[in-house]
């Protein structure tokens, strides 16, 4: 049977307590492409994933990113920035 990136998520999550952690951070790359489904390149601006034992995933996306991120399956919140060149 094969799982869905909500359920993979879910599952981390649980394990994170045995483990003595509170959360997992994702960067792009497999890892982040298997537990969500999402492919983002690695580069300049940060895409992160934090995935708690005790939250719904939180997704931290450039502003340019924020369409693709918002698709994602697994009821994460979405938090994304914008570049001010000014500040």
């Amino acid at each position: 049977m094969t799982q869905t990136y909500a359920e993979r998520t879910k599952r981390l999550a649980s394990t994170l307590a045995s483990h003595d952690l509170q959360a997992i951070v994702l960067l792009p790359g497999p890892n982040l492409l298997y537990l969500t489904g999402l492919s983002f390149h690695l580069m300049g601006r940060p895409t992160i994933a934090v995935i708690t034992h005790d939250a719904d995933p939180i997704l931290i996306v450039p502003e340019l990113e924020r369409v693709k991120a918002e698709a994602n399956s697994i009821g994460a919140r979405l938090f994304s920035y914008g570049e001010d060149l000014e500040t």
